[in-house]
C-alpha cells in the first residue's frame, strides 16, 4: 500500500524530473518534442507553481 508521504515524494520527484528535462545543461541531447511535452505537463493546473505550497507535507519531507 502506498503511504501518503510516498505519494507526495513521488509527485515532487516527478516535478523535479520534468523541470530537469527542460534544462539543457542538466539533460543535454533531449529532443525538443520531449522538452515541449515536459513543459506542457508542468503547465497543467496541478503542476502550476511550487507544489509544496498546495499540499500539506509532513515535516520529514519539507
Amino acid at each position: 500500500m502506498t503511504m501518503p508521504d510516498e505519494r507526495t515524494r513521488a509527485v515532487l520527484r516527478t516535478e523535479q524530473f520534468l523541470r530537469a528535462l527542460l534544462d539543457s545543461t542538466k539533460c543535454a541531447g533531449v529532443p525538443e518534442d520531449i522538452r515541449e511535452q515536459a513543459r506542457t505537463l508542468l503547465r497543467h493546473p496541478q503542476c502550476g507553481g511550487p507544489i509544496h505550497r498546495r499540499i500539506a507535507l509532513p515535516p520529514a519531507i519539507r
